[in-house]
């Protein structure tokens, strides 16, 4: 028990230890300066699989009708972001070759373009049914997925496409205390299904002038441990068998002490029984 006290007694030091040292780095863009900083503003491309809004007005409303899928239940659409209740035009599918089905117009491509690249190529083939064809698109799968080191880790739906690293974080609580803050694993999915791996350094500001400083769809946030959790970890795990070794020497006493007091009887019954005699 003793030598068990003193394991958990020096673990914990350790632990105070780096919990002192890791907490001194835990702010953000810690060399910003008052100069300003830009990033371009992303325009979200459309990718095979993606799930599209795409409605379509216009001046008479009984010529734009035959260019919209009929309405549908947003209770279908609940991983989609859709609100509860009432109901909304049915969503449109990236098929693999990159097109989507649309009524009247049959299949256009749309895979590649940004949302307004799309919108115009879509008014330009209205064009030959309505006169000023309005379009609107809205991604309805735009989501971003944080795991490791924050508070909520999870997949979240995005509304606002130009949605930041940082406000993607605010979503999942922040990163922990223990969250490596200069090692920030980010998994984005390229054209034609290639993964780009980028590790981000939270305590620089140099994200914040990035092509990564915005967020995009099916992007991908692990934020690992720092030492002070996997020390910890590693601690949790000795305490362990420490528990068990000190079971297993308590069960050994108790067996040895029986086991003398049986013998002790015995012998004393044996002289009781030779003096009887």
């Amino acid at each position: 028990m003793i030598k068990r006290f003193k394991s958990l007694v020096f673990f914990a030091a350790i632990g105070v230890m780096f919990f002192s040292c890791s907490s001194k780095k835990i702010a953000y863009f810690r060399d910003i300066n008052t100069a300003s900083l830009t990033a371009a503003l992303p325009d979200a491309t459309i990718k095979v699989g993606d799930v599209l809004s795409i409605i379509v007005s216009g001046e008479d409303p009984n010529v734009v009708g035959a260019f919209n899928l009929p309405l549908a239940s947003t209770a279908n659409y609940g991983e989609m972001g859709s609100s509860s209740g009432g109901n909304r035009m049915q969503p449109f599918i990236v098929e693999n070759d990159g097109t989507v089905n649309m009524p009247v117009l049959g299949k256009v491509t749309l895979s590649g373009l940004t949302r307004v690249q799309a919108v115009e190529t879509l008014q330009n083939k209205l064009l030959a049914y309505i006169h000023n064809p309005i379009v609107t698109i809205q991604f309805l799968n735009f989501k971003v997925t944080v795991l490791g080191e924050v508070a909520k880790p999870g997949t979240y739906q995005i509304t606002d496409e130009k949605a930041t690293f940082a406000q993607v974080l605010g979503l999942a609580g922040d990163l922990t205390i223990y969250g490596k803050r200069n090692n920030v694993l980010l998994i984005r999915e390229k054209a034609g299904g290639e993964k780009e791996f980028t590790r981000i350094n939270l305590n620089k500001s140099d994200i914040l002038s990035s092509d990564y400083y915005f967020v995009k769809q099916n992007d991908i946030i692990y934020v690992e441990p720092n030492k002070t959790r996997l020390l910890s970890a590693s601690a949790a795990a000795i305490t362990i068998p420490l528990g068990v070794v000190s079971t297993l020497a308590s069960l050994t006493a108790m067996t040895l002490s029986i086991t003398n007091g049986i013998n002790t009887y015995n012998n004393n019954k044996t002289k009781t029984s030779g003096n009887t005699q």
